[in-house]
């Protein structure tokens, strides 16, 4: 039994270049949103909700398969939904996953929608949000909205989360006003942080960001993971006047990936840092716009980059309050993995993201049954 035949009407299909992949990718996701795939906000679209409706309010109905019949479902994270009667304006954030990409051939998933009796699945369903991520990642696209997306559910709770009610490159993101702002978003669950982010345990940090203000003459914080009782330890991501760094600080001692780039206001781009758990000169890598760059900086002395504090998105910890190191701009699409994820796999997201229009495709709506073929 497929979703043709349980009584879904419409489909379509998405197609994703095989270019896109350097190398095969297991477990991977897509975001789609109605810019990526027009076809979402067309009439008889899944945001289309004049008189012949045929979705739900809440996207209820949307589902996803890597066939056309719908036999091999996949999951869906319902990030941004919002249905107009006129479809024109309407909008959409989904993540879909996982599934295999090849490089040599692409892949291609079908999404499918028009069932009115069907219900937005729970959390914990294998078709529901948590389950469209693989099970390395720690956290995913916060960008102020309160939900764990991960698949083992993790806990973890945010205080001073600003909405995420700006327009960022592919959905909704968060603003940060830089400066004596105090804008940040925090997870305050420590003991969880401390397992995914420390010297000993490789991790991931991936973040889509524009700078609005990148000559403020001041370091701005994208995230930082830190000992709010030490000046200067821990590990973070940061811009400071043309240079973009991630690593450890250890009381001024450094391990990081630097490079001097000056940022572009209001220019989005695709960071990414790796880390391999083994605190070598060689352990970090940094990422921008898909490609590795920077210089590895090894001080010596780094040996201790334990936290007291949570996570930390948009800002810093050190020192109360926080009034001079707050990110100016936006923060969108933001992921933490608990494994050394690939320069592939980094790049797949980029590309995803940054330049979709090349590598993403969609055919148009087909109608494919609906109350009669159940």
């Amino acid at each position: 039994m497929g979703y043709v035949s349980e009584g879904w009407k419409y489909r379509i299909k998405v197609d994703f270049a095989a270019s896109m992949f350097d190398e095969d990718l297991n477990n991977w996701t897509a975001i789609l949103t109605h810019l990526m795939v027009p076809q979402l906000n067309e009439e008889n679209g899944p945001l289309d909700t004049d008189g012949t409706r045929p979705a739900l309010v809440n996207g209820g109905d949307i589902r996803a398969a890597l066939d056309a019949q719908g036999d091999q479902p996949i999951a869906v994270d319902i990030r941004n939904w919002n249905p107009q009667a006129n479809h024109e304006e309407a909008q959409a954030e989904l993540a879909i996953g996982t599934f295999t990409a090849l490089s040599g051939s692409g892949v291609s998933i079908y999404i499918f929608w028009g069932n009115e009796t069907a219900e937005l699945p729970l959390p914990g369903s294998l078709y529901g949000q948590h389950n469209a991520y693989d099970e390395n990642h720690a956290l995913v696209g916060i960008c102020g909205c309160p939900i764990d997306r991960t698949k083992n559910q993790k806990p973890y709770s945010l205080s001073n989360v600003i909405p995420g009610d700006s327009n960022g490159l592919i959905g909704k993101a968060t603003r940060y006003r830089g400066t004596a702002s105090q804008d940040h978003a925090v997870s305050t669950d420590v003991n969880y942080w401390n397992t995914i982010i420390n010297k000993s345990a490789p991790f991931s940090i991936e973040i889509l960001a524009r700078n609005d203000n990148p000559e403020s003459g001041v370091p701005q914080f994208m995230m930082a993971k830190n000992n709010a009782a030490v000046i200067y330890r821990g590990y973070s991501i940061l811009y400071n006047n043309g240079e973009i760094n991630s690593g450890f600080n250890d009381g001024g001692n450094r391990l990081e990936r630097l490079i001097s780039f000056t940022m572009v206001s209001e220019q989005w781009y695709y960071i990414a840092s790796t880390y391999d758990g083994l605190l070598q000169t060689t352990s970090f890598k940094l990422i921008i716009n898909g490609l590795e760059v920077g210089e590895a900086l090894n001080t010596g002395g780094v040996t201790d980059v334990d936290s007291n504090d949570g996570l930390w998105v948009g800002s810093k910890a050190w020192g109360q309050p926080n009034t001079t190191r707050e990110w100016d701009g936006l923060l969108d699409e933001f992921r933490i993995s608990k494994i050394e994820r690939s320069a592939a796999w980094i790049n797949a997201n980029n590309l995803n993201l940054m330049n979709p229009a090349a590598y993403i495709s969609a055919n148009e709506i087909e109608e494919i049954g609906g109350e009669n073929s159940i």
